[in-house]
């Protein structure tokens, strides 16, 4: 969502991926990892994934040492870009300061039992992963250079965010017909050069489809399904300035999610689970993403229209003029993006600003100054309101009902994007429910 995240239109979400067939790894190895699985990997107390990005780029805001480290059973370092070769991008992070920063952060999640991992990619960060996987010689070459690198710094594992595989993605992204066969085989050598490591990869919330719209079936994703521990549901960014209205960033359930608007059918928490798991992947694979922030937007209008979103009224979705409002201090500006195109204010709020701001009471429960709370029972997501501005986020009361379906689902947990935008209080809550 920031720095190396931008946005990401659900139309390009719901089209990441392109199907081909692959090879099932031997019996031997896919026992291996069904056992390993089945064992669990070390969940620091809790009885469900909890697991956190850590926002390199806003390490003057939150220090590593900042975190509430207990509350996370993993904490992904966030985030490393590709660039071309065997190396690594760093934004706008000095060398010798990304350096101690890992350093912090590693020790002080091994201090307190937390799994420590790395991530590489990100929206704008994806650009040469096409080429750098486009062969099985570079695939075994960037293997070992990613395996060494994290291990040299005391990562446990990795966090791959290749958005997206099969399109342009941010646009000027390197992209092959081939690119979702080769992240398959890159992933499969990946869990064979580093058996133990922890790998996790970013997912659109819609699943995988193919460039035509038909969900890819299992069969056609046997490799990322046997060497990845977990996928990472990119539940959010449904709506957002691209949106040709106002509607939910991080819908629970789609009623009808803005299919009339500029959303997506079936982009939901909910569909995304039973997408997945319809495509091969177990439910102890998948963590759910939960956003630590929320979208604003300048209404056409202060008047709030009611419509019919799959039988429930709503009044999440609205007119909205095309430029977004200014957004909080970590808010995306106005500039241009790393394929030269002009972008503008992103319109982000992370959650705790809402509160720190005064537009809301600390109990997130009512707005306050003028600002009103509403709760869209179609989504179950809360919104804001003040004459034009409107901003979809996510709070408590959304967490917990996400928290709640995890746990009686039977998935791997949660995940939080990123640490900087919920309260501790937030997540306090939404673990309570998971170990209970």
């Amino acid at each position: 969502m920031k720095r190396y995240i931008k946005p990401i239109s659900v139309i390009l979400i719901f089209f990441c991926l392109i199907s081909y067939s692959w090879p099932a790894k031997s019996n031997r190895e896919n026992h291996q990892i069904i056992k390993r699985r089945e064992a669990g990997i070390e969940t620091n107390g809790h009885r469900h994934r909890v697991t956190g990005y850590y926002p390199a780029y806003s390490s003057k805001i939150q220090s590593p040492s900042d975190l509430n480290i207990e509350l996370y059973t993993d904490l992904i370092f966030f985030v490393a870009a590709t660039e071309p070769g065997l190396k690594l991008g760093y934004g706008n992070i000095p060398r010798d300061l990304w350096e101690l920063l890992v350093q912090e952060f590693v020790k002080h999640c091994k201090a307190a039992n937390v799994i420590p991992r790395m991530a590489i990619g990100s929206w704008g960060g994806s650009v040469y992963f096409s080429d750098l996987l486009s062969t099985n010689e570079k695939r075994h070459k960037y293997a070992n250079f990613l395996t060494k690198y994290a291990q040299e710094r005391g990562f446990e594992g990795l966090d791959i965010d290749w958005e997206c595989e099969s399109i342009a993605g941010i646009g000027c992204n390197k992209n092959r017909p081939d690119d979702m066969a080769n992240f398959g085989e890159f992933l499969s050598i990946l869990r064979k050069i580093w058996p133990k490591g922890i790998f996790s990869s970013a997912v659109p919330i819609g699943g995988f489809a193919s460039d035509a719209g038909t969900l890819i079936q299992a069969e056609s994703l046997r490799k990322m399904i046997d060497s990845l521990d977990y996928v990472n549901v990119m539940a959010y960014d449904v709506f957002g300035s691209w949106s040709q209205s106002t509607g939910p960033n991080a819908p629970f359930a789609s009623t009808s999610s803005g299919s009339v608007k500029g959303g997506a059918i079936g982009a939901s928490v909910v569909d995304s689970v039973r997408i997945l798991t319809d495509q091969g992947f177990k439910k102890s694979q998948i963590v759910v993403g939960i956003p630590g922030y929320g979208y604003s937007y300048t209404l056409a209008s202060p008047e709030l229209n009611t419509t019919n979103a799959g039988g429930v009224p709503s009044q999440l979705y609205q007119n909205k003029l095309a430029q977004c409002p200014p957004g909080g201090s970590t808010d995306g500006r106005p500039s241009v993006d790393i394929c030269g195109v002009k972008t503008g204010w992103g319109g982000t709020w992370r959650y705790r600003e809402l509160v720190e701001n005064g537009f809301l009471s600390k109990d997130g429960k009512n707005g306050l100054n003028g600002y009103k709370r509403h709760f869209d029972q179609g989504t179950q997501t809360p919104f804001l309101t003040k004459s034009t501005w409107l901003l979809s986020y996510d709070d408590e009361e959304s967490g917990n009902v996400k928290a709640e379906f995890v746990k009686s689902s039977g998935v791997a947990g949660i995940f939080y994007f990123d640490t900087l935008g919920p309260t501790d209080d937030i997540i306090k809550s939404a673990v309570s429910i998971l170990n209970s």
